[in-house]
């Protein structure tokens, strides 16, 4: 089997909607979905029941856990560890494939000699669109995250090897992929569109939280010293409390300023 697809989500039924069915009409049968609920009480594991039958149906392998686990890290470890293809592809409920033919269009790159294949991101908030461009250059990754977590494909064989580090609670993911770099893993580069990411329900409290985990990876790998993290700590906490600040009339702004800001922000109305 060449792909596991796998969803992890908690009462997110809308978001879990969304994206299952983008997995179901995917036009390449050689995958497997494994989707990794953490006990939902607003029936998405129902769903995800329901749907199974299609997948049933199509002659695709799908699995569905529901049970509580102990964070998004824990609930992906779990899927690896209940994954049969040879490449992975973690699609986060809410986000979508870019088209219906990205696990056909991806399996000539998808090969023996590599083990971690990744590609382009499509970024949808407000009816706008961004293209997020992952760096061709994979040492950048000891400098910043430059690739979109669901458009990439990571071999089962490194995946089962090393997991997430589940004491990172946001940025385990970065973690992993600068644990692959350091110890030899071959990266490749496709350019072409994999995924369709949702940005709503980025929080302030996240911010400051996913950008300290960040640098605390990027200090645990040697990647930046003790004196620069001190300095990022000081002006994310500054950050943190203008966001704050501002949080209040946020709910103010119309429409058409917020998506006047984003295309001056290189956003476009248009699908790329």
């Amino acid at each position: 089997m060449l792909y596991t697809v796998v969803t992890v989500c908690r009462n997110a039924l809308e978001d879990f909607e969304k994206t299952v069915k983008s997995v179901l009409s995917q036009t390449c049968t050689d995958y497997e979905y494994v989707v990794i609920d953490g006990a939902s009480t607003d029936g998405t594991a129902q769903s995800a029941a329901e749907y199974k039958k299609g997948f049933d149906k199509k002659g695709i392998p799908c699995t569905v856990v529901s049970e509580k686990d102990t964070g998004i890290y824990n609930a992906m470890n779990k899927a690896i560890d209940k994954s049969n293809g040879k490449w992975l592809i973690f699609m986060n409920a809410g986000d979508i494939f870019y088209s219906d033919e990205v696990l056909c269009e991806m399996a000539p790159y998808c090969t023996d000699g590599y083990d971690v294949v990744y590609a382009d991101t499509v970024a949808f908030e407000h009816g706008m669109y961004k293209i997020y461009k992952a760096s061709e250059d994979i040492s950048l990754l000891r400098d910043h995250w430059c690739m979109g977590h669901q458009s990439i494909f990571t071999s089962s064989e490194l995946m089962k090897k090393y997991h997430y580090d589940e004491n990172y609670k946001i940025c385990a993911d970065y973690d992993f992929y600068l644990k692959a770099l350091d110890n030899g893993a071959a990266f490749r580069y496709v350019n072409r569109f994999v995924s369709e990411i949702n940005m709503y329900g980025v929080s302030i409290a996240s911010y400051a939280a996913s950008t300290t985990e960040n640098f605390r990876v990027l200090l645990a790998h040697g990647c930046i010293t003790e004196d620069r993290f001190e300095k990022e700590l000081a002006a994310i906490e500054a950050e943190a409390l203008s966001r704050k600040k501002k949080a209040p009339f946020r709910k103010f702004i119309p429409e058409f300023a917020f998506r006047l800001k984003r295309k001056r922000e290189g956003w476009t109305a248009v699908r790329p």
